[in-house]
Formats: structure tokens, C-alpha cells, sequence
């Protein structure tokens, strides 16, 4: 036998909460992280909400396009950057911020034509042995970076460790 089970999203109260969070943190960059099409709810229903963010950090590539065809037009982190070499096209299109996390990536933004760098964050594998350069990596990855066309004046790190936030 199975449970009706139905989640409800009060979209007046997650504005609201990110009003609070602004006021808590007034000079804070606060970007919302949306997974799973919202976690069912929609992705154009949590913009509609969130239209005041800072950023969105999704991991759907037809998110970021549905956000950019509906007029968002701040920054879009892909939290696990490009699965395919292709995908760059569509990040430059449509200026997606990406994650690089692997030597495939690297060498796939160091070979692509771009009509403008990216934003590009360098995943640090930090402890939890999922996406990420080692730490010992990460100069030779960023110098690398660095001596390509594909970014964009500064490099952001993101560290990922379980427990931690």
C-alpha cells in the first residue's frame, strides 16, 4: 500500500526568507541552490520567489536554459560543470558559470572556441573523494587555467567537505 504524499511550497514565505537572510547579512552574496527541478516544484515557480538572489546554482543544464529563456539574467553556477564537450557551446551561449572538477574538463575548455570566457570555479576535492582536484593539484590546474582563453579575469575555488557548509 502506498502513502499520498504531497509536499507544498508557500512561495510568499521562501521570498520572505530570503528578505530575512539579505537583512541578517546585508553585504553577503546569497545565491539560491536549487536541486531536482526545485524537488519537483518547478523551476520557474522558485524563480518567480527567488527573483532577488544574488545567483543560482543548479545541476540541470535545461534549468539554467529555462531561467535564462524566462529573462534571468544574473549568474548561473553549474555545480558539476559540463558532462560533455559539446555542453560548452550552450554555457557560452547562454553564460553559464562552470565548476571544472577533472582533467577531461580541463583539457575540453583549454580546446573549445568560445566567443567570450567563462566564470569557472575549480572543484577541490577536499575530503570527500566525490568531484575534485587533490590540493596538491590545484596550482599546476589553476596555472593551466590561467594560461588558456577560456576564463575570465578570476578563478573562484570551491571546497567540498561532508559535515561542513
Amino acid at each position: 500500500m502506498t502513502r499520498p504524499i504531497q509536499a507544498s511550497l508557500d512561495l510568499q514565505a521562501l521570498k520572505q526568507n530570503l528578505s530575512i537572510v539579505r537583512q541578517a547579512a546585508p553585504h553577503a552574496r546569497v545565491w539560491s541552490v536549487v536541486k531536482a527541478n526545485a524537488y519537483g516544484h518547478g523551476i520557474e515557480r522558485i524563480w518567480s520567489a527567488l527573483g532577488a538572489t544574488d545567483g543560482f546554482a543548479l545541476l540541470n543544464l535545461e534549468e539554467a536554459i529555462t531561467l535564462r529563456e524566462r529573462g534571468w539574467k544574473g549568474p548561473i553556477l553549474m555545480l558539476e560543470g559540463f558532462f560533455h564537450a559539446q555542453d560548452l557551446e550552450i554555457y557560452d551561449q547562454h553564460r553559464l558559470t562552470t565548476c571544472v572538477h577533472s582533467n577531461w574538463q580541463l583539457k575540453a575548455l583549454q580546446n573549445a572556441r568560445l566567443k567570450a570566457p567563462l566564470d569557472i570555479y575549480l572543484k577541490v576535492n577536499s575530503g570527500m573523494n566525490r568531484l575534485g582536484f587533490q590540493p596538491d593539484r590545484v596550482l599546476t590546474v589553476w596555472q593551466q587555467l590561467r594560461a588558456s582563453e577560456c576564463w575570465r579575469n578570476d578563478l573562484d575555488v570551491a571546497f567540498c567537505r561532508g559535515g561542513t557548509s
